[in-house]
């Protein structure tokens, strides 16, 4: 019995078999279904001896008009058809346009990174995906991973210093740690030693809540400690009085660069050797084909090189 109702993983690999019988059906000779289907007579003669023994009747038989259906072949004509519909909708569905997208898209970063992408991507979305919503959301702990499985978020920019490595990622660029602190702040003036960085009183931006930052992890492996006064989750909140008195910050040169083109603040060269800070698009395999995902990850990419 030929069973059409759902896309099987049976039914899939019979689906060259079914091609085969609707170009034969179709043209009504072997050789015109060799033709139409680009491979030999030879292959559409197996196929259509697979299909004889798998649905148990001849199907097509040699008349002096050409291969004339049976009425076996006959009845299976639209359901067969239809099988392959199915089939062909499946692969249309993988060349969807942006304009079409429709629903939520959750994209989960840190504040400084939906501050450098998201104006550019409501743009895009606009242009070309307006019934798209793009929804922004903090990171996890655990890098939104099993938001990211369940399809929860979609796509998810950070610095990977720590993400599950089931996680299907794409580095997107690098940035690289500086000092900031306030034009007040007595060390402004003066050379940024390390013996003078160590003793200064720490602000950390930790944005997935970690007590200890790449610095702290750099500074052990000398020997050294700093004191941090206090930590927060966002690159929002570094401002003139998070920064007042002796407090200096150890973030990314472009959040710095900007801070200082826009307040009292001296950017000031680290005086340790740190990591660069790579930025990475992290998505969980399962949608890596989705075409929402592969759009946005383009823009994301795009916007994020760009910026």
């Amino acid at each position: 019995m030929l069973v059409i109702h759902n896309m099987s993983s049976r039914n899939l690999k019979r689906l060259p078999l079914l091609e085969a019988f609707d170009a034969i059906m179709t043209r009504g000779s072997l050789v015109a279904a060799a033709d139409a289907m680009n491979v030999t007579q030879s292959a559409v003669s197996k196929q259509l001896a697979q299909l004889r023994e798998w649905l148990g009747d001849d199907l097509f038989v040699r008349t002096s008009d050409g291969m004339q259906p049976t009425p076996r072949a006959l009845a299976l004509r639209e359901r067969i058809e239809s099988l392959l519909e199915q089939a062909a909708s499946l692969a249309r569905e993988g060349s969807i346009q942006p304009a079409d997208f429709t629903g939520e898209f959750v994209l989960s970063a840190t504040d400084e990174v939906l501050d450098r992408l998201v104006p550019d991507l409501v743009g895009r979305l606009a242009d070309e995906a307006p019934q798209l919503r793009l929804i922004t959301i903090p990171i996890a702990r655990d890098y939104s991973a099993r938001q990211l499985e369940a399809g929860q978020v979609n796509l998810l920019v950070a610095v990977n210093w720590h993400a599950p490595d089931q996680l299907k990622q794409k580095r997107l660029g690098s940035d690289s740690f500086v000092c900031l602190m306030r034009e007040d702040n007595p060390l402004a003036d003066r050379n940024l030693t390390l013996k003078r960085y160590i003793d200064a009183t720490h602000v950390l931006v930790a944005p997935l809540g970690y007590a200890e930052g790449v610095v702290d992890v750099e500074l052990k492996q000398m020997g050294v400690e700093r004191h941090v006064c206090a930590s927060v989750p966002a690159f929002s909140m570094i401002n003139e009085s998070v920064l007042g008195g002796s407090r200096i910050t150890t973030i990314p040169s472009r959040v710095a660069q900007r801070l200082a083109d826009n307040g009292p603040f001296v950017v000031k060269r680290a005086p340790l050797k740190l990591p660069s800070t790579d930025y990475y698009a992290l998505w969980h395999p399962r949608f890596t084909a989705d075409p929402r995902l592969r759009w946005m990850l383009e823009l994301v990419t795009a916007s994020f090189g760009d910026s």
